[in-house]
């Protein structure tokens, strides 16, 4: 993992995979930097979901090392992204936080 910056958030980025984590609430400072925050934090509405059934390998946390939970999030396409169940943060594989952030500009007014 290399740390990156975006849109002045620092992320852990892995060069390997694409894949991207973000800690406990930077995806939240990744939103509002870009206008698109809630009034709840991003990860709290996320864990509140239900979790989905998927063939997709079991993912496990960087900092509590238990498996992560998979939930859809975002509109069409979904996004299918791996959150820690302690909501240490939230992995999205290589091309899933563009998808998400490209659904919720879309879905933003002028």
């Amino acid at each position: 993992m290399v740390v990156v910056e975006y849109h002045n958030v620092e992320l852990d980025y892995c060069p390997e995979c694409g894949g991207t984590w973000f800690d406990q609430g930077e995806i939240d400072l990744l939103l509002q930097s870009m206008e698109l925050e809630g009034s709840m934090t991003f990860l709290d509405q996320i864990v509140k979901q239900p979790q989905v059934k998927t063939n997709e390998a079991v993912r496990k946390c960087p900092i509590c090392n238990r498996s992560m939970q998979k939930h859809r999030i975002g509109g069409t396409p979904q996004v299918l992204i791996d959150v820690c169940p302690m909501e240490d943060g939230i992995w999205f594989d290589s091309g899933e936080v563009h998808r998400l952030l490209s659904g919720l500009g879309a879905g933003k007014s002028s």
